[in-house]
């Protein structure tokens, strides 16, 4: 692709969601029209219960029953567990039926079309005749490829005990499964960190149901059960080789060649193609644009000419609608980037970071990370690790931060910047509480970046070195190092350090003063000044010097009365009963 091409790419790569947010928005893709929604509860039941099927499979000679989900109304695509029709991909005599609400009295009649083995255990399964799903509008699941967050929240729809009827409810995702019994159980055997662990309610007839984000969008299939209330998902970015063999359709065809039609980028057509890509009913599905981008992918060169319009509309749309973790993005990156795409791609998540869209410069730089893997280029990746790096400081992940800052210095220990690459790894660790790893690498890197004059880089560093003293109790040099810092950050122009560190400054002096009032500020009423706070806490020191001091004495005065009293008490002579020889007073 020719230099002014690369140009153009470059621009579309710090399109919209980059942009200074005061600057008006004329392009459709600033307005971010590519995302889908949030859906409460109960429409995400009423909208896809019917597209949740009730599987009737076989196993080890033995009819069983699960749920599938269906993911492609027009060609009749369903997903479910392996282990349901297992026998069925084995024996192609045997019947995979299937029923759902949205088709009353209905069977449907559903082909093996691939499956993949444990540790995914999931299986593609296509209905016979999809005309009774069309003409009956069941819309189908979308789907997504992207990290789970734990914190969001999930639904599931299954059909527990094999039971006629629907089991909606909200699940709990507990993170990647770690592996948590012991040798000999069944669950043994699951790998670690690959698959999906939920909390919910679970029993047999659930596994092939679906996990559902709060978009409507599936995350991923369940398909094992830990216990009645935690069961296990394969993750939608596991099974993209089982999607390859789902067929491009019509509207993935279609969007293809409108993109062929369009001229450049002042096109009438541009803008019903931005129409065509968002997302919503009668738009290409997100599994359409999957394969899409699988048959891009046959043919790249035909689409470099139109590089500015992958900047703009195909790659927003792409990274909106969640698809940035598809195998089939690489094309649509390389395109939308141009011929240095990993360079570029960094450059775009700085600007990202810089506006404060920490998922979307995560996304830049993991892409960054793949394209320099594949190339070999050693720089190049300890640079995307040091920007990861960085986007997890920022989103305050202080031991991801670390490990990337680590991974950055052990790919290229002789990089240009790896004082810079130290002195964040430096405030990781503080962070993280790693206070000797902390000051350890703050004091490494700061001669190095005072000696080039790197303001922002040695500004942390002081700022790091003086939260460690200020954790120390170490003031005096607490406040140096802080007071150096915000000379350096405002040399630099970083408002954000010079904000953080004069509010440090301030919790510092809050933390000095704590323990001794300055007196003199409240018989004076006058604001405090260097005087009159030594004058305030040597007054409270001989106040409560004092204090302590007269408390001692009481004490001891006390002590020695009591000594007193016990010594007469011993010293005097017992009363004698004359007439009886005993002790008075203790009775017959």
């Amino acid at each position: 692709m020719g230099g002014l091409a690369a140009l153009v790419a470059l621009a579309g790569a710090v399109w919209g969601v980059m942009q200074d947010p005061q600057a008006p928005k004329s392009n459709p893709c600033e307005q971010e029209v590519f995302y889908h929604a949030p859906m409460t509860d109960q429409e995400i039941y009423l909208e896809f219960s019917r597209a949740v099927f009730r599987i009737e499979g076989h196993k080890d000679g033995e009819p069983v029953v699960g749920t599938g989900y269906l993911i492609d109304t027009e060609q009749g695509y369903v997903l479910t567990a392996l282990h349901v029709v297992r026998d069925d991909f084995n024996n192609r005599a045997l019947v995979i039926r299937a029923t759902t609400p949205g088709l009353p009295g209905a069977k449907l009649i559903l082909e093996p079309v691939e499956k993949l083995e444990p540790p995914y255990d999931v299986a593609l399964l296509k209905v016979r005749d999809p005309t009774l799903l069309i003409n009956n509008h069941i819309r189908s699941f979308d789907i997504a490829f992207q990290r789970i967050q734990q914190s969001s929240h999930y639904f599931n729809i299954g059909y527990p005990r094999g039971k006629d009827t629907q089991n909606k409810q909200s699940v709990e995702v507990q993170g990647f499964y770690e592996g948590r019994n012991l040798p000999g159980t069944p669950q043994f055997n699951i790998p670690k960190g690959l698959l999906l662990d939920v909390k919910q309610a679970v029993d047999e007839g659930h596994s092939g149901s679906p996990l559902i984000d709060e978009d409507g969008v599936v995350m991923g299939t369940c398909i094992e059960n830990l216990s009645y209330n935690e069961a296990i998902y394969t993750p939608m970015d596991k099974i993209q080789d089982l999607l390859d063999r789902v067929a491009v359709d019509g509207r993935a065809r279609s969007v293809d060649r409108e993109l062929r039609a369009i001229r450049d980028e002042q096109d009438a057509r541009r803008d019903l193609f931005v129409q065509e890509l968002e997302w919503r009913s009668g738009s290409p599905s997100n599994l359409e644009l999957f394969k899409w981008a699988s048959l891009m992918s046959q043919t790249p060169r035909d689409y470099e000419s139109r590089a500015a319009l992958f900047s703009c509309p195909v790659q927003p749309a792409f990274e909106q609608r969640r698809l940035h973790g598809a195998k089939n993005m690489q094309i649509v990156k390389r395109l939308s980037f141009g011929g240095d795409a990993g360079k570029n791609l960094l450059s775009a998540s700085q600007r990202a970071l810089e506006q404060g869209r920490t998922d979307l410069a995560a996304t830049f730089s993991t892409s960054a990370l793949d394209l320099f893997r594949e190339s070999n280029n050693v720089a190049g990746v300890a640079d995307a690790y040091r920007e990861l790096g960085k986007t997890s400081y920022q989103m305050q992940r202080y031991q991801d931060s670390s490990k990337y800052f680590e991974q950055a210095l052990q790919v290229h220990p002789g990089s240009p910047t790896s004082a810079e690459t130290k002195v964040f790894l430096a405030a990781a660790y503080e962070g993280n509480g790693q206070k000797p790893l902390a000051e350890q690498y703050a004091k490494e890197a700061l001669p190095e970046l005072e000696k080039s004059n790197d303001a922002y880089g040695t500004a942390l560093g002081l700022d790091t070195l003086g939260k460690v003293a200020a954790s120390n109790g170490k003031y005096s040099i607490a406040k140096k190092d802080f007071q150096d810092a915000l000379n350096l950050y405002a040399q630099a122009g970083n408002d954000y350090g010079i904000i953080s560190t004069q509010d440090r400054l301030q919790r510092l002096q809050n933390e000095r003063s704590a323990y001794f009032p300055n007196l003199v500020h409240a018989f004076t009423g006058k604001e405090n000044s260097k005087v009159l706070n030594v004058l305030g806490v040597g007054l409270s020191v001989l106040v409560y010097g004092l204090i302590l001091w007269a408390g001692a004495s009481y004490a001891v005065d006390g002590v020695r009365f009591l000594r007193r009293k016990i010594q007469k008490a011993r010293e005097k002579p017992v009363e004698q009963d004359n007439d009886h020889n005993t002790p008075a007073n203790l009775g017959g």
